[in-house]
């Protein structure tokens, strides 16, 4: 199982968008079966991919609350099988949600006042009362059940945007690490203390540590700020700079709202078409 985290100490980059939808891209056009982890408080993507399961048992997450999710398995790492579920979602109104080789771990939305905080989970590592390295144990320990059959191909983690000790420690876990960032100059600017996290990760975490590239996304080259900007990006990343930049588009917006990737029902849309390149150049570089 190849392990990339999409990362970025930046809101609103379109971590969660990229992760919902280069998964959908890994599942419905390459055949991989993919593990997502949602690693972020807003708990954004779990609730697009369990959308039809919140639909199910009543309209809200209140049922996560008594179930095991991300948070849970820096406590127990044993657990990691119980966490896992299943995204299913209906190409068709009306129809039946279906698994599509997609899997989530997910997170409790604040919204519920979860008991068990990632807040709290990272007040834990840094006060030493919970160890290090957890998250890595629990990936560990995923193996074939009656309520999830994968043997998985990829395993793909969104991010909070910060750098607090619990990301860095989910970060080790990581065998890759791609970022989103938007066009503008403080993305742009703030690329050096991204590097800088990972090489921190590298020499304390994990040597094996690879960076795939930055990639830009909320793109319109279309305006003369965007070509700049990018040019900029150009100019500051080098080899570090994926060719691949992502075009705004309220697709990706409805996607995320009615849980259903675009390679399901926006084949053609241009965007997904961003995301297709973006997602060949991973698979080439991770497979290499």
């Amino acid at each position: 199982m190849k392990t990339i985290a999409i990362y970025s100490q930046k809101g609103g980059t379109g971590k969660t968008t990229t992760t919902f939808n280069v998964a959908g891209i890994l599942a419905k056009e390459y055949g991989k079966k993919v593990l997502t982890i949602d690693a972020d408080p807003q708990a954004n993507l779990t609730t697009s991919f369990l959308r039809a399961e919140k639909e199910e048992k009543g309209d809200n997450f209140l049922y996560l609350n008594s179930e095991v999710t991300f948070e849970d398995l820096f406590v127990n790492p044993e657990l990691v099988n119980k966490a896992i579920r299943h995204a299913t979602f209906s190409l068709v109104e009306g129809g039946s949600a279906k698994k599509r080789g997609i899997d989530i771990i997910p997170s409790r939305p604040n919204e519920i006042h979860p008991e068990r905080t990632l807040e709290d989970i990272n007040f834990g590592i840094e006060s030493h009362i919970i160890y290090e390295g957890q998250l890595r144990k629990a990936l560990s320990m995923i193996k074939r059940t009656r309520a999830h059959m994968y043997d998985y191909d990829y395993c793909l983690i969104d991010f909070a945007p910060t750098k607090n000790m619990l990301a860095k420690d989910i970060l080790s876990t990581a065998d890759w690490v791609i970022v989103p960032t938007t066009m503008d100059n403080n993305s742009v600017n703030g690329i050096k203390g991204l590097t800088e996290t990972f090489e921190e990760v590298r020499r304390e975490k994990n040597t094996s540590l690879g960076i795939l590239g930055v990639f830009p996304t909320i793109c319109n080259k279309n305006t003369a700020y965007d070509n700049q900007t990018y040019e900029l990006l150009r100019e500051s990343l080098g080899n570090l700079l994926i060719d691949t930049p992502i075009r705004y588009s309220t697709d990706s917006k409805w996607a995320m709202d009615f849980g259903i990737p675009l390679a399901y029902n926006k084949k053609s849309a241009p965007i997904t078409k961003d995301y297709r390149e973006l997602v060949s150049y991973i698979v080439e570089r991770t497979e290499e």
